[in-house]
């Protein structure tokens, strides 16, 4: 990640990915719009607004989540980086993101950092080391979310449980 030393290789197919990401994120607005039409709302349209999350967290979202949807995903990522077998990190999803200078690479690395909202709300699970190289993921709960899945997380589980009661009287208690 450090300034100009990245290869033109690394560069044009960085640009050929981001390209793609571009138009998986066009084609997410696009779906969006359909949905807001309809008067829906998808999983990550209720994540956005739950969390105030920026267009460059919104994107590293939907990055790690069509990762974690097509695992072969991630594969391709690493084989286009020539990194086979290698686990997403920080500075390659900056690249992937497209963020090829130095201060677009700070707004992916500064959306990861601790207190971010991302790590403060731990939507993203970061690896151990040095920050851009750790690898990074989306937290299984959200993963879940984004696919529809509305089960309490297992961590909380044990103190919370699921009601069916729409009774306002049921839920609020009167003064």
């Amino acid at each position: 990640l450090g300034g100009g030393n990245d290869s033109e290789h690394v560069r044009a197919r960085a640009k050929q990915i981001d390209i793609a990401v571009e138009a998986a994120f066009g084609a997410f607005a696009e779906r969006l719009a359909a949905t807001v039409a309809a008067g829906d709302e998808l999983p990550i349209q209720v994540l956005d607004r739950t969390f105030g999350l920026t267009r460059i967290e919104l994107r590293i979202v939907i990055a790690l989540a069509a990762m974690e949807i097509d695992p072969e995903l991630e594969r391709s990522y690493t084989i286009a980086f020539d990194a086979p077998g290698r686990r997403l990190d920080v500075g390659w999803l900056a690249l992937l993101l497209g963020a090829f200078d130095f201060a677009e690479r700070e707004q992916v690395v500064t959306a990861l950092a601790n207190g971010s909202t991302l790590r403060r709300h731990r939507l993203v699970v970061l690896g151990d080391g040095p920050h851009v190289f750790r690898s990074v993921r989306l937290a299984d709960r959200v993963v879940a979310q984004l696919r529809g899945d509305d089960a309490l997380d297992e961590t909380v589980a044990r103190y919370f449980r699921v009601s069916t009661r729409t009774s306002l009287a049921e839920l609020v208690m009167a003064p």
